[in-house]
């Protein structure tokens, strides 16, 4: 799409880091350009805040229409940035990371991750037909996990269509382009013609005190997946007061579903929001083994080791990979450990019988033994010998007088 909108800034304007490269979608709340960042060497989305409602460019800048304006205008901006940091807390592969956001020429800008993809909406509008039975099953299963990990923090989307789900080369749904911020300025205002789609809006949506859910944001999901199955969205929630002429999916002959999938479809577009599913795990049951992944797969974030520090939420980078797809870590083996503890125990107790082993092993000295003195042999010849000791002879009697 070249930039036909007479509202949007020039190609090749910079803002910040930033160059306009292409305008890829505008509406009643502001447009979206492709950009390219000049500082990370890549390509990003920018939605740009601008109610026509409230608010028309002068040259860069965009101002309010009036005074009686300014304060919606400026309230809105605000509810704008509000949404934008919210969304820069999500990482998940079915919604679209949220890198950071500006303010500047009056107004405020959400600089989104690139989805290299085509919408939904254009491709059901340029095939005229169903999408096959597969890639219906792969949207569902995307817009179960991405609702519920939206849902799980605290927040709604408000304004799912297939113009809002983009389809990427790969096949893989990315949600886009929250609601929530065109739904607080479409009831400050009571103008709902920019805020909602019909075909896709729940009943409640169309009033300001209507009480909305998770509960909502499954009916127009399940009017997606409608459009998706049959190549046409249901009838409007306003034409189905009084008598429904809605005609359930399960009744139908439709190739290539089981009834329980159309089943659950159904279950979401009920009139009544306290006849819907209450929540997205609650829908993902209805589905039952027809969507096997979706049904097992968690939808709130993980809990915090104990012990460890939740860290601050990044506004740069993004996984993504498929958290059921993630490999698990490897098992160290105990082996080595084994091993080393092994070692230790050998080495102290060497080290405490150092002295034993060291007599064990060293050679012992040679023993002597001890013996008496020889004694020469008397010879045959005593004169040359020491002569043998002679006897005195017995003492002889006195003399007689």
């Amino acid at each position: 799409m070249t930039s036909d909108n007479v509202q949007a800034l020039p190609l090749g304007t910079m803002l910040g880091d930033y160059r306009l490269d292409a305008v890829i979608g505008h509406g009643g709340f502001g447009i979206t350009y492709r950009a390219f960042d000049s500082q990370l060497a890549k390509v990003v989305a920018i939605k740009e805040y601008l109610p026509v409602e409230f608010a028309v460019r002068q040259s860069e800048t965009v101002v309010a229409r009036g005074a009686r304006f300014a304060e919606d205008f400026a309230w809105g901006r605000e509810r704008f940035l509000d949404e934008a940091r919210a969304l820069a807390r999500f990482r998940h592969p079915h919604i679209v990371p949220v890198l950071r956001f500006l303010v500047a020429n009056g107004t405020a800008y959400t600089v989104m991750e690139f989805e290299d993809g085509r919408s939904l909406g254009e491709l059901l509008r340029e095939s005229g037909r169903p999408l096959p039975p597969d890639e219906v099953r792969r949207l569902a299963e995307g817009l179960l996990l991405g609702l519920g990990a939206v849902h799980a923090q605290g927040f709604l989307h408000r304004d799912i269509k297939p113009s809002n789900i983009i389809i990427r080369r790969d096949g893989v749904p990315i949600l886009i382009d929250f609601g929530a911020a065109r739904q607080a300025m479409g009831h400050r205002t009571r103008t709902l013609t920019s805020v909602l789609t019909p075909q896709y809006a729940p009943i409640e949506q169309y009033a300001a005190d209507g009480k909305q859910g998770p509960w909502s944001d499954i009916y127009s999901a399940g009017a997606v997946l409608h459009h998706a199955i049959t190549g046409s969205a249901p009838p409007e929630a306003v034409s189905r007061v009084g008598k429904d002429s809605y005609r359930p999916l399960a009744e139908s002959r439709l190739g290539g579903f089981d009834k329980t999938f159309l089943a659950a479809v159904d279950g979401a577009l009920a009139f009544a929001s306290e006849q819907r599913p209450q929540s997205v795990a609650e829908w993902s049951k209805l589905f039952g083994v027809s969507l096997p992944r979706a049904h097992d797969a968690p939808t709130q974030r993980m809990d915090v080791a104990p012990g460890a520090t939740a860290a601050a939420p990044r506004l740069s980078g993004v996984n993504r990979e498929m958290p059921e797809l993630l490999s698990r870590p490897h098992r160290r083996s105990a082996a080595p450990w084994i091993m080393v503890a092994l070692v230790l125990v050998i080495g102290a107790v060497l080290w405490r019988y150092q002295a034993v082993w060291r007599d064990l092993l060293s050679p012992a000295p040679p023993t002597i033994q001890a013996s008496a003195p020889s004694v020469p042999a008397p010879t045959a010849q005593g004169s040359a010998a020491t002569p043998a000791p002679t006897a005195l002879p017995p003492p002889s009697a006195a003399p007689a007088p």
